[in-house]
């Protein structure tokens, strides 16, 4: 359907320039009228990245570096860093009683002990203080000076935990040797960088990478579960509407049970008895949706069953079958479109709650309800938002897009739901 002009809409008369107020209510009259806004965000967040997803993630979606990438919070923020100087401290308890001057020349000049009156050079009779290499910072302010021994900064290094001043690369600098005298520089929380634009999770993989390629998993899982339930439940229900009698009877009494298991129970024993998996959350989303295509498909079917181009099809000889595919069907489809259409946001919810429960899509693969209870122990600490904040706001605006669509389409296609 074709978008009017912004001239043709009401509150524009013909020959007269319209004020930039009128025209700012002209456009916000435009996207009320059609669900802009809403088509275009789910094109941006879900059917371009998940058509596209191998040519715009940035990282593989299940690969991660724990030691270089972990947990790296939005580019837009930055280090935050202890800066620190291996220096040398006096050990006052470990004096040196007696030693020959050539042997404590040998340890001054080599940085592990020093003369206690001052001077480079030892005469006989002077006081040799041996020395423990440590890394040490005094806070801003004054206070109590921080301290570690040099060996246990080498391992910090090694480990990620420090870095050497002056080397960007935490892998690279974990590969040098800390000195006397060099600036190191204790990570008590890494910037993000441009590589991870919206960060890393707690094994170093790529949140807006995850979150493209989860998009293939939503559209598949909900594409396969509405199409099967679709399909099973359109086909019941017309057949109850068009049959009735005792079919009709089992058919509603099916779905009377269907609509009273509780979804996440049923999740669990399945899960339980056949282990999470894509197919068993196919399964479990089938059985929860096919009893509401029924009950739709049935209603319309009990309301043109009695109608007169159904009676002339029979007149003319055709078959039941024919009847509810030629006939009934094509009345069905309008209020089957819409259904679909609310229903995929609704899919969305539910696979991301069980796959948050551990009931659905099983790790490592990229599904957003994954990605929300990965992070779910970090949002108190504020340590790693990140990693459960955009998956989660990733879903609201998928879900809240497809359900204005769907009432929008509602209107359209249904002219007693149109809004005056």
């Amino acid at each position: 359907m074709a978008l009017p002009r912004i001239e043709s809409l009401p509150g524009y008369a013909a020959g007269v320039t319209p004020s930039p107020l009128r025209k700012l209510f002209s456009v916000w009259g435009l996207l009320r009228r059609f669900p802009i806004i809403p088509l275009v965000i789910v094109l941006v967040v879900m059917i371009i990245p998940a058509i596209f997803a191998p040519l715009i993630a940035p990282h593989p979606p299940k690969k991660g570096d724990l030691k270089e990438s972990r947990l790296l919070p939005p580019f837009w923020i930055g280090d935050k860093a202890l800066s620190l100087r291996a220096e040398t401290e006096i050990n006052r308890s470990d004096l040196t009683p007696q030693i020959t001057v050539a042997d404590a020349q040998e340890l001054v000049n080599a940085g592990n002990a020093r003369i206690e009156s001052g001077g480079e050079s030892v005469s006989p009779g002077d006081r040799i203080l041996k020395l423990k290499t440590v890394v040490a910072e005094t806070p801003p302010g004054g206070g109590s000076q921080y301290e570690i021994a040099l060996k246990d900064a080498q391992s910090f290094v090694e480990r990620g935990k420090m870095r050497i001043v002056g080397v960007e690369s935490v892998k690279e600098s974990s590969l040098m040797t800390v000195s006397v005298g060099q600036q190191v520089e204790e990570i008590v929380s890494r910037g993000g960088n441009f590589s991870h634009v919206l960060g890393t999770d707690k094994v170093g993989r790529d949140i807006l990478s995850r979150i493209i390629y989860g998009s293939r998993i939503s559209i598949v899982v909900a594409a396969v579960a509405i199409f099967i339930a679709g399909f099973l439940g359109t086909a019941l229900g017309i057949s109850a509407g068009f049959f009735g009698r005792w079919l009709d009877a089992l058919i509603m009494r099916a779905v009377d049970v269907s609509l009273s298991i509780p979804i996440i129970l049923l999740a669990l024993a399945l899960v339980a008895a056949l282990g999470a998996s894509f197919a068993t959350v196919i399964a479990v989303l089938v059985l929860l949706l096919w009893a509401h295509y029924a009950r739709m498909a049935r209603g319309v079917t009990l309301s043109v069953r009695s109608a007169d181009f159904i009676a002339r099809a029979r007149v003319a000889g055709a078959s039941d079958i024919r009847i509810m595919i030629k006939h009934i069907l094509p009345n069905v489809f309008n209020s089957l479109v819409v259904l679909a259409t609310l229903q995929v946001g609704f899919v969305i919810v539910i696979e991301s709650t069980l796959s948050f429960l551990g009931a659905g899509i099983p790790k490592p693969n990229p599904a957003w309800g994954l990605m929300v209870a990965d992070g779910r122990d970090l949002i108190a600490t504020t340590s790693g938002w990140w990693v459960s904040f955009f998956p989660g706001l990733t879903i609201m605006l998928v879900v809240l897009s497809m359900n204005l669509m769907g009432d929008w389409l509602r209107d359209k296609l249904d002219p007693r739901q149109r809004q005056v």
